[in-house]
């Protein structure tokens, strides 16, 4: 197994499916796990930052297998969802300790199938931008960017929103804002 590509970020929607098949099989999920690992295990060791919606199921962060292995790597940003009034969604899902910050992400417009447009929510739209973001910046300052400077300054009142409604549901209570990110990261 060998990550062919060296990407600037590497982006998931969310990472809420059930392990071990339909039947919830132990030894098929335990499998299934090692092999995530190793891949996570191969992508963290490239120094690349892997950006994930923390998913839509109302709970706090990290319960599941995939989300204690997942919540263990330095370089995975997890990503809550807002509302346009700056408070979580009422799907998503959270973590003080665990989900590093909020996007905007319910009611975004986007394109639709045979050119209409359409409303999308969720924490994976949300994790979309913070990806965008992410690739911006390592796209200014290539591999100097590392995952651990990039979490710092996405959690720092410096290069986000403070939203005083998100202080309990992420690491440092703050929502994506683009521009102050930016600025930010030229500083690292």
């Amino acid at each position: 197994m060998a990550v062919k590509l060296k990407p600037h970020v590497l982006f998931i929607q969310n990472a809420q499916f059930r392990l071990g098949g339909h039947e919830g099989n132990p030894q098929v999920a335990g499998v299934e796990v090692d092999l995530i690992k190793r891949y996570l295990d191969e992508i963290q060791a490239l120094r690349i930052p892997v950006v994930l919606g923390a998913g839509d199921s109302m709970s706090d962060y990290g319960n599941d297998a995939l989300e204690k292995l997942l919540k263990g790597y330095e370089n995975v940003i997890l990503v809550t969802a807002t509302t346009k009034d700056d408070n979580r969604t009422l799907m998503s899902n959270f973590g003080m300790t665990d989900v590093t910050i909020a996007a905007p992400g319910e009611k975004l417009l986007t394109l639709k199938p045979f050119n209409k447009t359409g409303e999308v929510s969720g924490t994976g739209f949300a994790a979309a931008q913070v990806t965008a973001a992410v690739a911006l910046a390592r796209s200014l300052l290539g591999d100097r960017a590392t995952p651990e400077k990039l979490v710092t300054a996405l959690i720092s009142p410096k290069s986000g929103d403070v939203v005083p409604a998100l202080s309990t549901f992420t690491r440092g209570g703050t929502r994506l804002n683009l521009i102050k990110f930016l600025n930010e990261v030229k500083t690292l």
